[in-house]
């Protein structure tokens, strides 16, 4: 038996011959059999292989966006989405960076296009305007994402200045280093067509279909 890390879309293998087991004369389809589990549970895997709308790992930290509240919640300076956990990286230190931990890494839950910083805030008030739940990264979806929009927030961009397209999945920013992140977290708030909908199970991977009510 063979093991090793694989990416989504990487080649595992090919399909068995079975043509010699089949009577000559019998309808046969070839096929594969696919079993899906999520810790250790199956599945039903039919929305993560067709027209699949869930979001994937946002905080490089956090691979199953573990949510610092159970649901979809208001939040005060936000509108309506997930507290989601983003404890810093724990990395070796070196002479060069002394530091036990470094800021996470965030990825975009969607494809689409990168429109820039984002403060929902007036930065009048010095002390409250520059604050990490005033800072943001703003994604407008493209292609079958092309009716949702999304804001993340305590996020830094990283990518470069200006308008540019990013898939799924892609790096976008970095949590930020914040006194004022009691949860060490990323918020975030994903509309669709304009409305809050909530989309925990697409975020957590329970269901990857739009809600009914769409």
């Amino acid at each position: 038996m063979y093991g090793g890390r694989v990416k989504k879309g990487d080649v595992i293998g090919y399909s068995i011959n079975h043509n010699c087991a089949i009577e000559r004369y019998s309808v046969f389809e070839p096929y594969v059999s696919f079993f899906l589990f999520r810790q250790g549970k199956p599945i039903d895997p039919t929305y993560h292989m067709k027209e699949c709308f869930c979001t994937g790992q946002v905080c490089e930290s956090n691979t199953d966006n573990t949510l610092v509240y159970p649901s979809f919640k208001d939040e005060k300076g936000y509108g309506k989405g997930w507290e989601i956990q983003c404890p810093d990286m724990e990395v070796k230190p070196t002479k060069a960076h002394p530091e036990a931990t470094r800021m996470p890494y965030i990825y975009s839950p969607i494809k689409g296009e990168v429109l820039g910083r984002f403060r929902p805030r007036s930065v009048d008030d010095v002390h409250e305007g520059y604050s990490c739940s005033n800072d943001g990264v703003f994604i407008l979806g493209s292609d079958e994402w092309k009716d949702f929009t999304v804001h993340l927030y305590n996020v830094k961009f990283v990518t470069e200045p200006g308008n540019q397209r990013i898939e799924q999945g892609q790096i976008v920013g970095k949590k930020m280093n914040c006194s004022d992140n009691e949860y060490e977290s990323v918020f975030l708030e994903m509309r669709y067509k304009g409305k809050f909908v909530n989309f925990t199970d697409m975020l957590l991977g329970n269901d990857c279909r739009l809600p009914d009510a769409l």
